[in-house]
């Protein structure tokens, strides 16, 4: 499995370095940890997002009120979340998007956004980021999401095999 994700993780694609993967597996067969070894292993930073745990702030789609600093007026803006300012400006970092399925529907057009143009709520990550996801089969995932045909083809699939 490790070559995959080393073949996932240092060919050349269309947006950059890395090729976006998505793993499958039952619950608690340590997928994130392996992710996070791995890119220790090569030297990169390590975020873990699990969009089912953020809600659509962890995207950065969620509205706040904001005091403009020129004219004092309160505006409406889209703010990144924190780990999107880190991956901004990261030279060498993995993002896992774990528990994919998971995800609610409202998020899913955000997290096209980070597979596709590897960007979170607009921000564009770092030339050097690569776009992982893992996720646990629809029918043993907690509130377990199917993938749309949009988001299905974006990724290569994989079973995971836990090492």
């Amino acid at each position: 499995m490790r070559e995959i994700l080393h073949f996932a993780v240092f060919t050349p694609g269309l947006a950059g370095m890395g090729l976006p993967m998505l793993v499958y597996s039952a619950p608690g067969e340590s997928k994130s940890d392996q992710f996070a070894q791995f890119a220790a292993q090569w030297g990169f930073e390590f975020f873990c997002f699990r969009p089912g745990e953020r809600g659509e702030g962890g995207v950065g789609v969620t509205p706040m009120g904001v005091e403009d600093p020129d004219t004092g007026l309160l505006m409406i803006k889209e703010p990144p979340p924190e780990f999107a300012l880190k991956l901004a400006k990261a030279s060498r970092a993995i993002l896992l998007v774990d528990e994919y399925t998971t995800a609610p529907r409202i998020m899913k057009p955000a997290m096209l956004s980070i597979f596709n143009d590897r960007a979170v709520g607009g921000l564009p990550m770092g030339a050097g980021c690569r776009v992982l996801g893992a996720a646990n089969p629809v029918e043993c995932a907690t509130s377990g999401v199917p993938l749309t045909p949009a988001e299905a083809n974006r990724a290569i699939h994989m079973d995971w095999e836990s090492p």
